[in-house]
């Protein structure tokens, strides 16, 4: 049951950084649609700014250092785990062959439509 338990730690380690890398890519998002809407609205009154205005840029900043401080703490965590690998004697190295894909295509053959 223990090499289960470990299993179950590896797996919520990669939803954990599933999560990090989808609350990055939402954050960033999120930044350039205030970024766009930002740069439409001051289009509008005819200003144009070379530097982003700070808000943007200590937003950044606070999102960067969040995003690095989980991603410090996965790295503990998978650290953790690869530690605890050794006490059930699992080879990571070995090569495990992968049955050959099937090869597919989108062509039809008329004659059968």
């Amino acid at each position: 049951m223990a090499a289960r338990d470990w299993l179950d730690k590896l797996k919520n380690a990669s939803y954990d950084m599933d999560d990090v890398l989808d609350e990055w890519n939402t954050a960033i998002l999120k930044l350039q649609s205030e970024r766009a809407e930002s740069a439409h609205v001051l289009h509008k009154k005819k200003v144009c700014f070379f530097f982003p205005s700070p808000r943007f840029c200590f937003k950044q900043v606070g999102l960067r250092r969040d995003i690095a401080l989980k991603i410090k703490g996965i790295n503990k965590n998978i650290d953790s785990i690869a530690k605890e690998k050794d006490r059930f004697n699992i080879d990571t190295s070995r090569n495990i062959e992968e049955p050959p894909r099937i090869k597919s295509t989108s062509f039809v053959d008329v004659s059968e439509v």
